[in-house]
């Protein structure tokens, strides 16, 4: 089992008008061996400004499933693809 990758991300946090509900994610990724990796394209994880703009990401290439970390919404998870 190889060791997942782990990114902190500092994020903006803006409440989308037509969908105040949901957080819409669209992630591309490039590795430092260039390998780039993607998520689908209808991804949903809700942010609250009580996150305080940090989520932690970890990518598993045993699994292939990004993990999102949140400090205080409900965590989520997807699966990823390389392009």
């Amino acid at each position: 089992m190889s060791e997942p990758h782990r990114f902190v991300m500092n994020i903006v946090y803006d409440v989308s008008f037509f969908f105040p509900d949901f957080d819409c994610w669209w992630i591309m990724l490039t590795t430092k061996n260039l390998r780039v990796y993607t998520i689908k394209s209808n991804f949903y994880c809700n942010i609250s400004p009580n996150d305080n703009r940090d989520i932690l990401l970890t990518l598993s290439s045993d699994t292939m499933y990004m993990y999102v970390e949140l400090s205080y919404s409900t965590n989520c998870s997807q699966s990823i693809y390389e392009l």
